[in-house]
């Protein structure tokens, strides 16, 4: 056995370190001894929760983005293709003088848009990529516009995607082939003259408003859109 009056290492740095109470933890008495031990314990463990939550405060949770081209059908939806698609109907309607829209009972535009309209697809798509990492078609989700096919990034409220560190590198990013010389509407026949790509960034619980909130971007450029999280805590009446 050790000498009265030799100490351990350990307990030599317990009675004369002044670390946070420390040496109150080696008090001789139990009860002060374990009053010490939880006030340690919860202390540290608020420092640790201080911790957590500062990181995750500098965590920008991504809003949806919304993509779709002004491009509504190309010349994908031209006639010949419109006759294979549409068949009997397209040529009773075009065939007769009389024929309306009313009698194309079995046309399905929404399966048409979907089908010959603008996609996302590896050869339209050609790069993808969020946090340094490559995204695919299947990270969006489709929805119908005035435009058109719409595709919406980060859909998922449930499982959203997080951005860790700023800057445009870790953020999303993408390189679309908008196929301008595909675009067969006219601005006489009450078509959208504009050519390019119109995207909104929006909230997961709201559906994308590209025509009256989006922004547009022209063919051929680089464009780069910066997003800042602003927090606003309303206080009640009398805080000073």
């Amino acid at each position: 056995m050790l000498p009265a009056d030799e100490k351990t290492p350990e307990r030599e740095f317990i009675d004369n370190t002044s670390l946070h109470g420390f040496n109150r933890i080696h008090h001789p008495n139990p009860v002060i001894r374990a009053v010490w031990i939880m006030a340690m314990l919860g202390a540290y463990a608020g420092f640790i929760y201080m911790a957590v939550e500062m990181i995750d405060s500098h965590k920008l949770t991504w809003e949806e983005w919304s993509i779709l081209s002004t491009l509504l059908y190309g010349t994908a939806m031209d006639v010949p293709t419109l006759q294979a698609f549409l068949g009997p109907t397209f040529n009773t309607i075009n065939r007769t003088t009389s024929g309306t829209v009313a009698n194309a009972t079995s046309m399905n535009m929404a399966d048409a848009v979907r089908m010959k309209g603008f996609d996302i697809s590896p050869a339209r798509m050609y790069l993808c990529m969020f946090g340094g990492g490559p995204c695919t078609e299947m990270n969006y989700t489709h929805s119908f516009s005035a435009y058109g096919n719409c595709y919406t990034f980060n859909a998922d409220a449930a499982n959203p995607l997080d951005q860790t560190i700023p800057g445009c590198r870790t953020g999303f990013s993408v390189l679309v082939d908008v196929m301008a010389d595909s675009y067969t509407e006219t601005m006489a026949a009450g078509g959208h003259t504009d050519v390019g790509l119109t995207f909104q960034i929006h909230d997961q619980s709201e559906p994308p408003m590209v025509e009256t909130h989006g922004l547009a971007i022209q063919p051929g450029v680089h464009s780069f859109v910066p997003i800042k999280r602003t927090e606003v805590g309303i206080y009640g009446q009398g805080s000073g």
